[in-house]
């Protein structure tokens, strides 16, 4: 259940990361711009924070 968990959270967090991209790309101003470069970044950085918990959790079990 732990890898179906991490798949969804993945899919999620990717959607929030490219909403942020054409957020950022069609800002008009730049309050707007920010908030699509932040959620951009978050959703970059908790992908990568998740694949590195997947793995490190692998090697804790073996």
């Amino acid at each position: 259940m732990y890898g179906l968990g991490n798949w969804i959270a993945t899919v999620l967090l990717a959607a929030i990361a490219l909403l942020g991209l054409v957020l950022w790309s069609r800002a008009g101003d730049d309050a707007m711009a920010l908030f699509g470069g932040g959620l951009l970044f978050f959703g970059i950085l908790m992908v990568f924070r998740l694949i590195t918990n997947a793995f490190g959790h692998e090697e804790k079990l073996s």
